[in-house]
């Protein structure tokens, strides 16, 4: 039988090549746009915090935060100086990483064709573009949060135990990373329920795995955190604690800050919008992935909402 996977087709050799080039071309933007538009030696007090805790080894948890980010952080001062420009160039790589998980999540939803138009909304995004010049245990989401919905999209597609334990650990390292992303762990459960494949799933190995992963990966940090009289969860609680004082406030600072994002989301919607004249398998397949992250989204930005509420 003819190998069809290796070696790669041309075609496929050239988008590879094309994507490195566009991966590389926004790390140098984002990477000047954090370095000038700071005065040299600026670091930001969250990342002068991390820094100082990388500095003391790797542990699973450091007081005010679960570990990731620190993790990475003193990985890279393993092999590199930590200096601002060390940190403002680990700040656009996690934008770098971010735009081609969003980009693989649009072409897997409405096409290659119109990936692209995704990347200009997520670069329109004031958590973009605020939190490009820094990196704390919220940026450190944009990239986290995106890989973990497309696991989840790759495996609906196909839901093999290698693609639940991809999941997991994916969902993991974002908690890992900072305890909302439980709530995103959760959008992910209610969209596997309620999908259109859900029983295709529930029947797999795929969500059980995914479940034993996540939680081999956090018991160590878990572990941790009871033996710290868990300090981190006090914090978190603690400061949704502070915001949720003006619930209201806040929901109305997001949604005015979002909204050239969501106006230019309709214009686009409203432009581009479906062809049911040319309905086809992959545009239903395009269309049952974008509900499920429609989904996700929804409901773990409500589940924000309604905690922080629930704490005023």
């Amino acid at each position: 039988m003819q190998n069809t996977v290796w070696p790669p087709s041309r075609d496929a050799r050239s988008d590879a090549r094309n994507t490195l080039a566009a991966a590389l071309i926004f790390f140098l933007s984002w990477f000047g746009y954090a370095v000038f538009s700071v005065h040299p030696g600026f670091v930001h007090e969250d990342l002068a915090e991390t820094s100082m805790w990388a500095g003391l080894g790797f542990s699973w948890g450091y007081t005010k935060h679960p570990p990731l980010l620190p993790w990475c952080v003193g990985a890279v001062g393993l092999v590199l100086p930590i200096t601002w420009i060390t940190l403002a160039a680990l700040a656009a790589v996690n934008l770098t990483v971010a735009a081609l998980a969003v980009w693989r999540i649009a072409a897997m939803t409405v096409g290659p064709d119109r990936a692209s138009l995704a990347i200009l909304l997520f670069c329109l995004s004031p958590y973009t573009t605020t939190q490009a010049i820094k990196l704390n245990h919220n940026s450190v989401l944009l990239s986290l949060w995106p890989l973990a919905v497309l696991a989840f999209l790759r495996l609906i597609q196909q839901p093999t135990a290698l693609r639940g334990a991809v999941l997991g650990g994916a969902c993991a390292l974002a908690v890992l990373a900072k305890y909302t992303s439980i709530l995103l762990t959760l959008g992910i459960c209610v969209a596997a329920l309620i999908h259109t494949r859900r029983w295709t799933i529930i029947r797999s190995p795929a969500p059980y795995v995914a479940a034993l992963v996540f939680c081999i990966v956090l018991a160590p940090h878990v572990v941790w955190m009871r033996a710290d009289n868990y300090t981190t969860l006090d914090h978190a609680f603690h400061t949704l604690a502070l915001i949720g004082v003006v619930p209201w406030t806040m929901l109305r600072t997001n949604l005015i800050g979002l909204l050239p994002m969501l106006l230019a989301t309709a214009a686009l919607i409203a432009w581009i919008g479906p062809n049911k004249d040319r309905r086809t398998q992959e545009t239903d397949d395009q269309a049952d992935l974008l509900s499920a992250v429609f989904t996700v989204t929804l409901v773990s930005y409500a589940a924000i909402i309604g905690l922080t509420m629930a704490l005023a």
